[in-house]
């Protein structure tokens, strides 16, 4: 996989959720999982920018085509905010599922199970690779100290990432692994 996909891929979610004030780390998270990090596999496919699966349920319905990687990035923070608030979008709609969604009906990861995906597990899928990705992102500091990286020992439950919508949280995505940046 091409590494600058990647880097433009992180930066498409980081500003895309902080436009709709949801937690990017959750958003990326998810995607890690809704394409098998990127591999896919399913009925989606790469060519399609659906990094989320949406409107895929079968082989007749393989899911929605988005136009680029962000407009499909952007319907996914869509799609995300919607089951995670009733607050009103800050971009043009391109989440062709998005109305179909009962507005607030999972603020949290837990809410995501058995309404985003049948899946009862999916939730903690999810915080796994979380945990995954905070861990990686402080091994990635080789300047910091062996007591500095004790000192910041993180999980999801210590940065409230449960929580769709923004909340303080680490930023794995950029060139600062250790900063917190609230939206």
């Amino acid at each position: 996989m091409d590494p600058s996909y990647i880097e433009d891929l992180s930066r498409f979610y980081i500003e895309e959720a902080a436009s709709e004030g949801v937690n990017h780390d959750v958003a990326f998270a998810q995607m890690c999982l809704e394409t098998g990090y990127l591999r896919y596999g399913g009925l989606v496919t790469p060519d399609m920018n659906n990094f989320c699966g949406l409107g895929a349920i079968g082989a007749d319905q393989r899911g929605a085509y988005f136009s680029s990687p962000r407009i499909g990035v952007r319907a996914h923070i869509q799609h995300l905010k919607a089951y995670a608030t009733d607050a009103p979008l800050r971009q043009e709609l391109v989440d062709p599922r998005y109305h179909w969604v009962r507005p607030g009906a999972a603020p949290t990861l837990d809410g995501l199970a058995g309404t985003w995906a049948t899946d009862l597990q999916y939730a903690t899928k999810i915080r796994s690779i979380l945990t995954r990705l905070y861990n990686f992102s402080f091994q990635l500091d080789k300047s910091r100290t062996e007591e500095q990286q004790a000192d910041s020992e993180i999980s999801p439950e210590s940065l409230k990432t449960d929580s769709i919508i923004s909340v303080q949280k680490l930023d794995f995505l950029t060139n600062s692994p250790n900063s917190l940046k609230t939206y």
